[in-house]
């Protein structure tokens, strides 16, 4: 038996393996392409995708800054290089009274 308190995640370094295959199935493509074109495909899918999501959402806080709403880093124009994390106050509001707001709104 052996300790080895701070050593390697086994699981973890065994699951990687699968990070370049997962990532090359989101190309949409055949596998005849070069893997560095499959990525780029894919690479391009994700972030297709990921302002797909977020832009109702900024356009959302963009419309409530009347409101106090602030959104944080946000840069006007090219959305790709915008992280997917949104981050927002809303002066007067505790995040948790902001969440607890959310929480309380009907899913439609």
């Amino acid at each position: 038996m052996k300790l080895v308190p701070g050593g390697p995640n086994f699981e973890l370094s065994y699951a990687t393996t699968a990070v370049l295959p997962y990532l090359l199935s989101l190309s949409g493509v055949d596998e005849s392409l070069p893997i560095p074109e499959r990525k780029k495909l894919a690479n391009e899918r994700i972030a297709a995708h990921e302002a797909k999501l977020m832009t109702p959402l900024l356009e959302y806080l963009k419309s409530k800054t009347h409101h106090g709403v602030r959104i944080l880093g946000l840069e006007e124009g090219d959305s790709s290089k915008r992280a997917p994390t949104i981050s927002f106050v809303v002066d007067g509001k505790s995040s948790k009274q902001i969440v607890q707001a959310f929480d309380d709104k009907p899913v439609r």
